[in-house]
């Protein structure tokens, strides 16, 4: 040691070397700038005052195992107290003892006298808070073990991750390629999952994951707290659906798709005149499948039930195709909506037409053929008309179909006689429409739906009926009618001849 000088209150000492306690009952000051405390025997970790900073923690410590990490270490030795060690922060304080700290960190352990309880924690207290009462403007809390803990609040936005009345599992995460904001709560409700696989190309929204035990779900409410509506998955299909009332598809206000809550579905603008009416359907087909077209069925107890084609035009004299048949390009057909009546049209145009010759024989092509009068055998209706394949021997063009042709058909009904009046029709619903037990949800009530006697068949083999269409006898029977006319003035001129001899 070596003294330099002695004055007044003060002492030069150069190297000071003290091998036991040394107490201080006083101030202690280190009177320069980057003055710095060494503690250990190879004086591995350093206390360095910064200029006009405030103080560094430093350490040479030689990491070896994770145990060996640098560590700070706050030790509160009595076993009574209500919290563990705590660091207080205060700003603008000349007097930390007799001022509330603007924040606070400190520990819990498990069943600590106090109000937080029966877990152990670390908390973050901000503003007001006092004594870990929670009643602050701002806190973190992180729990050790126990239940019912866990939380970060920010009372002056009310930001609230969750509170001991619920069990709330909230964690940002990304582990073996899977993607995941989680948030559940205790009645296993999920806000947001995860993705298993995440697409390419695309910044994905995923809900529901693993721990989803039915499958996913975003549930739409209004301000007084009533569902509104749904949209759900499970089990590979997608569900839309409104909470007791109707289901839009809108676009900028205007109805588009309204599902009722019937299940009928319209398709429209509301609010709109006859003039302005936008509604347009694509149905299309499936080739290999033999799947496709429209159906739409009717049921004659109801009589508003129907296929409405509505012309709107209130001025008369004005027509067009309201429905129109085309093939291969060409309209080929269609149905004309008139004032007084309604046309139904097939192509006739010359410009289609080629090769014209005259129909020769026409008498004698009308003799072959065999009107009939008959009765239809499932409803017993007696009618004129003729046999399909017969006609199609004489005039091909006429039938459609092969004849004895059958086909195949599932789920059918059969009335006692064994015709088939219904197809498509499971087993259950047979049931309920046989004994009006579906409270007409399949048929009107009072009403059995199918005849009497009536059966059901998972498979039936029936007859593919051969059609015609008796329009296109018309030319023939004009041309035959003709040649009679021509006959009979040529009988009458001669008639006259000799009247007149």
């Amino acid at each position: 040691m070596a003294i330099s000088k002695i004055t007044d209150n003060s002492l030069n000492i150069t190297d000071l070397t003290i091998s036991d306690d040394l107490t201080v009952t006083d101030d202690l000051l280190l009177a320069s700038d980057g003055a710095v405390i060494k503690f250990g025997a190879d004086n591995e970790v350093t206390l360095t005052h910064v200029h006009d900073t405030g103080l560094s923690l430093n350490d040479n410590l030689t990491i070896t195992t994770a145990d060996n990490d640098p560590q700070l270490t706050l030790i509160s030795t009595d076993a009574d107290a209500g919290v563990g060690p705590r660091i207080n922060l205060y700003r603008n304080s000349s007097s930390p003892a007799d001022d509330d700290p603007l924040a606070f960190i400190y520990a819990q352990g498990e069943n600590d006298a106090d109000e937080l309880t029966d877990y152990g924690f670390i908390g973050f207290f901000a503003d007001d808070v006092t004594d870990g009462s929670e009643d602050g403007n701002a806190y973190l809390i992180l729990k050790k073990d126990g239940t019912n803990r866990n939380r970060v609040n920010y009372t002056s936005t009310e930001t609230v991750f969750n509170d001991d009345s619920v069990d709330l599992d909230f964690r940002v995460e990304s582990d073996n390629n899977t993607n995941a904001f989680f948030v559940q709560g205790s009645d296993g409700a999920i806000g947001l999952g995860r993705s298993t696989v995440a697409q390419s190309g695309y910044n994905n929204i995923a809900i529901g994951g693993a721990l989803s035990t039915t499958g996913s779900m975003i549930e739409l409410y209004d301000s007084d707290g009533n569902r509104d509506g749904k949209i759900y998955a499970n089990a590979g299909s997608l569900y839309v659906s409104g909470e007791n009332t109707n289901l839009y598809l809108t676009s900028t206000g205007t109805e588009g798709i309204k599902i009722e809550s019937d299940s009928q579905t319209t398709i429209s603008r509301s609010g709109e005149g006859p003039g302005n009416n936008h509604a347009f359907l694509t149905l299309s087909y499936h080739l290999a499948g033999s799947l496709g077209g429209f159906q739409m069925y009717t049921y004659s107890y109801y009589s508003d039930v129907n296929w409405r084609l509505q012309n709107n035009d209130t001025n008369g004299g004005r027509n067009h195709n309201d429905m129109a048949f085309i093939r291969s390009g060409s309209t080929v057909g269609s149905v004309s909506v008139g004032t007084s009546g309604t046309s139904f049209n097939t192509s006739s145009d010359y410009r289609l037409k080629e090769d014209h010759k005259s129909i020769t024989d026409a008498i004698g092509t009308v003799k072959q053929l065999k009107p009939i009068n008959f009765k239809w055998k499932k409803t017993g209706v007696r009618q004129d008309g003729f046999i399909a394949h017969e006609v199609d021997e004489i005039l091909d063009y006429a039938v459609t179909g092969k004849k004895d042709a059958v086909k195949t058909h599932e789920n059918v009904v059969l009335d006692k006689n064994g015709f088939m009046v219904a197809s498509d029709i499971t087993k259950e619903k047979f049931d309920q429409r046989l004994v009006d037990s579906d409270d007409e949800e399949q048929s009107p009530k009072g009403e059995t739906t199918y005849p009497e006697g009536s059966t059901w068949k998972a498979t039936h083999e029936d007859i593919e009926p051969q059609v015609m269409d008796t329009a296109k006898l018309v030319p023939m029977l004009t041309a035959a009618l003709q040649e009679a006319i021509s006959k009979i003035e040529t009988l009458e001129a001669k008639v006259k001849a000799l009247e007149d001899a």
